[in-house]
């Protein structure tokens, strides 16, 4: 819901809207966000939007890119969206008015522009299958209101024009001014945007903070920011004290696609699901144990990635500990059994240690050195010991005899 007053004369246009987004509740209206710019100046053209605030932004963004785009292109752009929204509710089940919609409006606009040297505004609305509605500036004044209040501003607008043939800024501004105060509502405040657009192509802007007549009510939990994102912040006020809220933001869509959260992820409340914060991300089983792979931070300044049966062990475990060791090992009586389709390699400075029965009736080892490795070869057997045929002689007693008389001769 919005306000927007539109003068279309021969000479100039002034176009406004105002910055309230808001939110219905449960039945009951909130404000949800005071940034919500209805207003813009995109290329040569002022747009004012007012709908659904998912389209209009995407149009915003997409005019951005491409100012170049006809009225016949957004037009289309519309009908488009439409189609899409009605695609979409329908899969939901959601019941569709005649139109094909729901009762809110989809997406209307107001676009001014200067053609040939004359003043001229496109109205395109939902309503209407969003033909373009074309009007050219007339010697006479021409108004178009939109949105909560705009009668009552249109009407005095009228008024003024009476008393005042030719305004001048400033006299148009107070007009605008008076316009946004009076129709100030839970619908309607934040920021007013008013555009002058003349004939020869020149804009003026001028910005007004609308003052709220009394307190309205606010969804202070849920920020919504077409320029930033979708925030839901939770009071962490303990006090109790409920005019001194501390928000803190528990969860962030901004407008990138980039989703933050400050808590958990989940993809359901219990059984089968998959939950992931800060520490990791662990698996759970049908009866809420962990099972299959997860990721998880340990007690000792460490993650580990484990694999968990469906009885909730911990089958297989691999860390890194800190200390320049990574461990991978297997639990619960579960083999270990490492299948490669080329070469399992080991580097030369570490150390494969088995604490159980490794069974290598099948594996061939190559390239093992006596100079690093704790394993002899046969080769390095075979060059530093007898061979497995090798004979022995040994001396009888004659030649002991013979040696010990040939000692004494030599040194007694």
């Amino acid at each position: 819901m919005s306000l927007c007053v539109t003068v279309l004369t021969n000479k100039w246009i002034t176009i406004s809207g105002d910055s309230r987004g808001i939110i219905n509740e449960n039945g009951k209206v909130y404000i949800a966000s005071d940034s919500c710019k209805k207003i813009h100046k995109i290329g040569e053209r002022i747009y004012y939007f007012t709908g659904k605030a998912q389209y209009s932004d995407y149009l915003v963004k997409l005019l951005e890119k491409a100012p170049w785009l006809t009225i016949q292109n957004i037009s289309d752009l519309c009908i488009e969206l439409e189609r899409q929204y009605i695609e979409l509710h329908e899969k939901r089940n959601e019941k569709l008015d005649k139109a094909g919609k729901n009762h809110d409006i989809l997406l209307e606009m107001i676009i001014a522009c200067v053609e040939d040297g004359k003043p001229t505004i496109y109205v395109l609305q939902d309503s209407n299958k969003y033909k373009p509605i074309k009007r050219i500036g007339e010697v006479c004044e021409t108004l178009i209101s939109s949105g909560w209040g705009s009668d009552e501003g249109a009407e005095l607008v009228k008024k003024r024009l009476a008393l005042i043939r030719k305004p001048n800024d400033t006299d148009l501004f107070e007009w605008y001014k008076e316009i946004y105060l009076n129709g100030n509502s839970v619908y309607v405040g934040g920021t007013m945007t008013l555009y002058k657009l003349n004939y020869d192509g020149k804009i003026k802007e001028f910005n007004f903070q609308i003052p709220d007549k009394i307190k309205y009510p606010r969804l202070e939990n849920l920020q919504y920011d077409p320029l930033n994102g979708i925030k839901i912040s939770k009071n962490e006020n303990t006090s109790g004290d409920p005019n001194n809220p501390i928000w803190k933001d528990k969860f962030y869509v901004d407008t990138y696609g980039n989703v933050i959260l400050d808590g958990i992820f989940k993809t359901g409340f219990s059984g089968t699901r998959i939950e992931i914060d800060g520490r990791g991300l662990i698996s759970y089983g049908d009866s809420n144990q962990k099972e299959g792979f997860c990721i998880e931070a340990g007690d000792y300044g460490y993650s580990s990635l484990c694999i968990y049966d469906a009885f909730g062990h911990d089958v297989f475990k691999t860390y890194y500990d800190t200390l320049g060791k990574v461990y991978l090992g297997s639990y619960y009586d579960a083999d270990l059994i490492v299948t490669v389709g080329g070469n399992l390699l080991f580097d030369v400075d570490g150390y494969v240690k088995p604490n159980s029965i490794w069974d290598c009736s099948n594996a061939v080892f190559i390239g093992l050195k006596d100079y690093y490795s704790l394993y002899a070869t046969q080769d390095w057997v075979s060059s530093n010991f007898a061979s497995s045929g090798h004979s022995h002689s040994y001396a009888d007693y004659s030649d002991i005899s013979s040696a010990i008389s040939a000692h004494v001769t030599a040194y007694h």
